[in-house]
């Protein structure tokens, strides 16, 4: 099945729901799902828009999921990296700070934000954040490789 048609199956999937929901009491709980089931459909399509490349689409799809689930971190983080693409490091900084309040466990997290610092000559700052991405590479689940980007961006700051 083409993306297009799945699309248009999900969207008439969650507007059946939609509809069933609201004739029913105890709508909200539904409703709440719905919203939930609305959000992966979209957060699904953020990511392979950004694993693509298509970048304009990542960044309004993810621009979108942030406004409406702020307090989810791989929404921040994924609308961080978006907007680290097209040099907007001053925001992406503050996404990347949201997310890392979200999970104070993500190295890369603390790698991102301690790029952004780096870019925006708060040297000191980075260097903080760059040292925190190497402790948390021990975190269980952490990508290992956030070590060696981590202590790279380290030598630079340095020179």
């Amino acid at each position: 099945m083409a993306t297009s048609e799945s699309s248009a199956l999900d969207e008439q999937v969650l507007q059946d729901m939609l509809a069933a929901a609201l004739a029913e009491p105890g709508s909200g709980e539904k409703l709440a799902q719905i919203d939930s089931a609305r959000i992966e459909a979209d957060y699904a399509e953020a990511w392979q828009a950004l694993h693509a490349g298509d970048m304009a689409r990542a960044t309004e799809r993810f621009g979108a999921l942030a406004t409406r689930a702020p307090d989810q971190y791989r929404i921040q983080f994924g609308f961080a990296l978006c907007l680290q693409h097209f040099g907007l490091i001053e925001d992406a900084g503050r996404h990347f700070s949201l997310a890392y309040v979200l999970d104070p466990s993500s190295a890369s997290c603390a790698f991102r934000l301690g790029e952004c610092l780096h870019a925006a000559g708060h040297f000191e700052a980075a260097r903080e954040a760059l040292l925190t991405a190497i402790q948390l590479c021990d975190v269980p689940g952490a990508d290992p490789a956030i070590r060696q980007f981590a202590q790279d961006e380290l030598d630079r700051l340095s020179l």
